[in-house]
This record gives structure tokens, C-alpha cells and sequence, in this order.
């Protein structure tokens, strides 16, 4: 009995012996087995040194190529805005009536001086006709012996004051219509009128307003065309000049817009080192005062590249997926640069050859084993 108890026994201990040796020689001491999650496949795309076009990014205004600061050229009470501040005008189109008693006096007083004028000269005319006839009359006589010479110089020196008086009546209402004219051209500028076509953009007066020569009345803007003004270093002045293509984008209005440089000034702000570009856009949906980007081409670089899908912000975190020789996914932080239409520039955080995810980065995970990788 007792020998079988030890067989027994004996059996038990190397059976657990073996069970322990073969489980030593898996898992170190202190260490556990881990499973990693994984992912059916991931899409990479090595990244490789390109040649991209570098550029240079300003800020800038928007402004309308044309505005109009409307203003009274006489004094007086507006009686009617015929305008709403925002909406389109036209070229020609009555903007403000105003009403001026001074300028229709004036009217009125010039319209009676070149009536009296006109009448004076044609009775001027008729004088010199009959003078002209008793002349003409006189001189027949005179010729004839029937007259003496002094009753002809008489009729002589009759005529020529006729002649005198007639020029004389004729510029007086030369004048006097011109007088009119003015008069009627000032009392014009009590209807006020838009300068061409454009937007109101701003009212300056209401009904009631007293006005007086130099009150402004509005402003018009040319929504045709508008342009941007941007300040540039200094640096880049060789690279800017008349007719160079940029590009604009101007976030309020969500629009990216092909620009040209219309005018380069070339005088350097001292205190912000920067010159002035002059840009003109296409003004379908710009207002003036926009805050616009303007990018300008400034040569050639190498630089990394990568789709700006493969880019995962984590909180205050920006990254990639790379995946590794032993397909283990890892979240990598990087710095980004500049922004080339679908690819973003990376700055620092990766080399040469590193595989990165590229496509439906939303099921990569950190840590987690890709089973298949397709390389794009």
C-alpha cells in the first residue's frame, strides 16, 4: 500500500514538473502574454522626398477697384433717398432729391436776365438794319451832290454806333444764356445720381437732412471688379511683379479665386518691413474690408508630402498612422507646414520610407497588428 501510494505520488510530481518546465520556457518571469487587436487591411503610401513650388503667404484687404463718395454741391434740405444701403444701382440712376429754393431763384433770375437780353439785341439788330439802310441811303446822296459831307459822316457815325451797339447787345446775351446754363446746371445737382454701376454701400443722409456743399450723400462701389491689398516682405521683392498669377482665398466669403498683380508699390514700410501688392479678383460675392489670403509662388523645394487624409488631430495632438516592418500601426505626432490642395507638408516626425496610412485612417489603432497591407 505504501509503495503504490509513492508511485502514486511520484507520477504526480513529474507530471506537474513537465507542466511547469514546458510553461517556463514560453513566458519570462514578470512578464504576461499580450494580444494585440488588429486590422483587416490598412492602405499605405511610402513617404518620399518631392519637388513642390514654395510660396509665400500674406494677409490682405478687399476693396472695390472704383468707389464713389457721393457728395451735395449745393445747400439745401433732402426732400427724398431714392436708395437702400446694400442693394445694386445703376449707372445714371437718382439716388437723392434735394430741394434748394436758392438754386431755383437763381434759375429764375437767370432766365428773366437772358430774356431781356435776347430782347435787347433784337432790337439792337433792327437799329443797325435801319442805320445800315440810311447809310447806304447817304451815300448815294453824298455822291450825287445832293447832300453836304457833313450831314453824311453824321449818318456814318450813326451807323457805327449801331454796329457797336448791336455786337455789344449780342455778347451781352451770349452771356446771359450762358449765365442760364450754369444756373440751370446747378440746380441740376439737386437730383443726385449714381456715377456708374455698382452697390450702395453706404447711406450718409436721411429725408429731412440739411445739406451744404461737401455733406456726403453716399458711397458706391464698383462690385465688378475688386482687388486686394497685401503687405509682402521684403524678402520676395524680386519675386513680385505686374501680371504674376496668385492665389486668393477669402474666408468670410468662402471663396479661392485666381488673382493678378495688378501694381507692385515699390516703397518698404519701414516698420513692418513689407511693400505694398495690389491684386485684382473677380467681385462676385467680395465686400469691401474682407480679410483675404494672398499666396505668391517664390521658386522650388524638396519637401516631405502626404495626403491630408492620412493627418489625424487627437486634441492638441497632430499625427499619423505609420506602419511598421512588423505591421504593428503606430500613432506618430509631426509637425505640418504648408498646404498644397490635397497633401499637407510634413515638417519634422518622419523619413524616407515610412509607410503611411493613407486611407480609412478612422480604424487604425495604436498598437493594433495590420494583417494585410496594401501599398499605394
Amino acid at each position: 500500500m505504501d509503495r503504490k501510494y509513492l508511485m502514486v505520488t511520484g507520477l504526480i510530481v513529474l507530471v506537474l514538473v513537465g507542466l511547469f518546465g514546458a510553461g517556463c520556457g514560453k513566458i519570462k518571469p514578470g512578464t504576461a502574454e499580450v494580444r494585440r487587436p488588429e486590422v483587416a487591411q490598412v492602405v499605405v503610401s511610402p513617404v518620399r522626398e518631392e519637388a513642390v513650388e514654395d510660396f509665400y503667404e500674406t494677409a490682405g484687404t478687399v476693396r472695390a477697384r472704383a468707389t464713389g463718395s457721393i457728395a451735395s454741391k449745393v445747400t439745401g434740405t433732402v426732400v427724398t433717398v431714392h436708395f437702400r444701403q446694400g442693394e445694386p444701382v445703376r449707372a445714371g440712376q437718382l439716388l437723392v432729391t434735394i430741394a434748394a429754393d436758392e438754386m431755383a431763384k437763381k434759375v429764375a433770375a437767370a432766365e428773366a436776365a437772358y430774356q431781356e437780353a435776347v430782347k435787347a439785341q433784337a432790337a439792337s439788330a433792327e437799329n443797325r438794319r435801319l442805320a445800315d439802310i440810311t447809310y447806304r441811303r447817304y451815300a448815294q446822296l453824298v455822291q450825287d451832290g445832293a447832300i453836304s459831307r457833313q450831314d453824311f459822316d453824321r449818318v456814318a457815325a450813326q451807323k457805327k454806333v449801331a454796329d457797336f451797339d448791336y455786337e455789344r447787345a449780342q455778347a451781352a446775351a451770349v452771356r446771359a444764356a450762358a449765365a442760364l446754363e450754369e444756373a440751370k446746371v446747378y440746380q441740376g445737382f439737386t437730383r443726385v445720381t449714381a456715377p456708374f454701376d455698382g452697390i450702395a454701400r453706404e447711406k450718409k443722409v436721411e429725408e429731412g437732412s440739411t445739406v451744404v456743399p461737401g455733406t456726403q450723400l453716399a458711397v458706391i462701389e464698383d462690385a465688378a471688379e475688386f482687388e486686394v491689398d497685401a503687405g509682402v516682405d521684403e524678402r520676395y521683392a524680386s519675386f513680385v511683379h505686374p501680371g504674376m498669377k496668385v492665389f486668393v482665398t477669402v474666408p468670410a466669403a468662402g471663396r479661392q479665386l485666381d488673382g493678378t498683380v495688378k501694381e507692385v508699390v515699390p516703397a518698404v514700410d519701414v516698420k513692418s518691413r513689407n511693400f505694398l501688392v495690389r491684386v485684382s479678383v473677380p467681385g462676385e460675392g467680395l465686400k469691401s474690408g474682407l480679410y483675404a489670403k494672398v499666396r505668391l509662388a517664390v521658386g522650388d523645394r524638396k519637401t516631405y508630402l502626404v495626403p491630408r487624409t492620412a493627418v489625424v488631430e487627437k486634441g492638441q495632438l497632430t499625427g499619423v498612422y505609420v506602419v511598421g516592418n512588423d505591421n504593428v500601426i503606430r500613432y506618430r505626432l509631426v509637425k505640418t507646414g504648408k498646404d498644397y490642395g490635397q497633401q499637407v507638408e510634413i515638417l519634422t516626425g518622419l523619413a524616407a520610407g515610412d509607410q503611411v496610412v493613407v486611407s480609412d485612417v478612422d480604424r487604425a489603432l495604436d498598437g493594433a497588428v495590420a494583417k494585410e497591407v496594401v501599398v499605394r
